[in-house]
């Protein structure tokens, strides 16, 4: 006898015939993505340790950095003007044969379109020259004037990567891009992986009201203003950006010790010639002779009133802005921190400053990055011997304020001191007394 189907056992074929069309259609579906994309979507690429990226000299020899309280990572003047480069180890994976990768920068643009790398549109300049190598891993260094080549006040059209552009730059993040151009299409770019350099090579204000009073081998000098500007209580208190004021000394131009000989004009005078004869008219006989003698030379002293120094301005009378060079040279005191008013300075080169020489005296701020900001005007003065009031009074022939001991004058702050002293003693005698009688009581 035949059984009849059981409904269910006759659908499975057809479940199963459904199932295999739906995994064809969903395969070619993915197959139709990955050609319309392309291998973009399989592309990645990643910088290695990007918060805090290796720092190399013009050599390529890795350098230190700054210390973490001056912003290491950030691009100062002095890493400008060493001419630095910044290592971007890149992490690659997915890439095309025919690909294309390529570093440009922006301040805060997508430079994936061609309208932002076109000459007429341009808000991207190119920071390697050449195309980057594909590689599974691969340095890149790119020199920091690159970087800021095409930063304000400079043009991405017109980008300087000379040691021209180095103090220009104020404070300006600066994203590095390196883009993916997939084969056959060198003009939109894929994928765009940026990274943010911080830059500032411009130092703060220098500080105003500057003063300078002598000292023996030393000139102490003062400020009302520390960040610059309005000379009033109000505007005093210091940056937080200020780290601290460098001062810089340097012989005053117009008080060389060299003095310059002058000639004088020679004295002449009509003499009588004796013509050997002994009668008493024979001067008069033999006539006169024009006698002159040389004055000698005079000495003069240049003028002491000219207070400049030609070391503190560049070619077109700007003040100049200091580098380690310059400290080398012309640095001879400082102060750190943001509130200070006042340092001291004592050394100039190798050597202690002179009494007896004027220097003439600028000083300029340091701020988070390590810049050194322009210098502040020039003001002059001379180390000297300094005595305190007694002894220039005794000098003078004062012999008032003092009594004798032992044939020796003591000056009055002396003898304060010294009443002072037995009031003291006799004091603490008279309690000592006081606590005995009370213990005999």
């Amino acid at each position: 006898m035949l059984r009849a189907k059981h409904p269910m056992t006759s659908r499975r074929p057809r479940v199963r015939d459904s199932l295999r069309r739906l995994f064809v259609f969903a395969s070619t579906l993915a197959a139709v993505f990955f050609v319309t994309t392309g291998a973009s979507a399989q592309f990645t690429i990643n910088v290695v340790n990007e918060l805090s990226l290796p720092r190399l000299d013009k050599d390529s020899n890795v350098v230190s950095k700054r210390p973490q309280t001056l912003s290491p990572e950030g691009v100062s003047l002095q890493d400008c003007v060493d001419d630095q480069k910044i290592r971007f180890t890149l992490q690659m994976s997915g890439y095309e044969p025919r690909a294309v990768i390529e570093a440009w920068a922006s301040i805060g643009q997508d430079c994936k379109a061609q309208t932002a790398r076109n000459a007429a549109t341009q808000v991207c300049w190119r920071v390697f020259d050449a195309a980057i190598p594909l590689s599974p891993v691969i340095d890149v260094d790119i020199p920091v004037r690159k970087i800021m080549s095409g930063a304000p006040p400079n043009r991405p059209l017109e980008p300087d990567a000379t040691e021209a552009v180095c103090g220009k730059v104020d404070l300006a993040n600066i994203g590095v891009h390196f883009l993916y151009f997939a084969p056959g299409d060198p003009v939109t770019a894929q994928i765009d992986k940026s990274v943010t350099v911080t830059v500032d090579t411009v130092g703060p204000a220098p500080p105003s009201g500057l003063t300078a009073l002598p000292g023996n081998g030393r000139i102490t000098v003062r400020w009302t203003n520390i960040s610059g500007g309005a000379d009033d209580a109000a505007a005093t208190g210091g940056l937080t950006e200020l780290t601290g004021v460098k001062v810089y000394c340097d012989v005053a131009g117009g008080a060389s010790t060299e003095t310059e000989e002058e000639e004088a004009e020679p004295v002449c005078r009509d003499e009588p010639v004796d013509a050997g004869f002994d009668d008493a008219d024979a001067a008069i006989d033999a006539g006169t002779v024009r006698v002159c003698e040389d004055a000698g030379s005079s000495t003069e002293a240049p003028s002491s009133d000219e207070c400049s120094s030609a070391n503190f301005v560049d070619s077109d009378g700007a003040s100049v802005l200091p580098t380690a060079e310059f400290d080398a040279k012309y640095k001879c005191g400082e102060v750190v921190g943001n509130t200070g008013t006042s340092a001291v300075a004592t050394q100039l080169g190798n050597g202690p400053l002179l009494n007896g020489t004027s220097y003439a005296v600028a000083v300029a701020s340091t701020d988070r990055f390590g810049n050194v900001g322009e210098l502040s005007s020039v003001v002059c003065q001379t180390p000297e011997l300094t005595t305190d009031f007694w002894e220039d009074y005794r000098k003078a022939g004062g012999g008032a304020g003092g009594c004798t001991t032992n044939g020796s004058e003591l000056p009055l702050g002396s003898m304060t001191t010294m009443f002072v002293g037995v009031a003291l003693a006799i004091s603490t005698l008279r309690r000592r007394t006081t606590q005995r009688r009370d213990r005999l009581r």
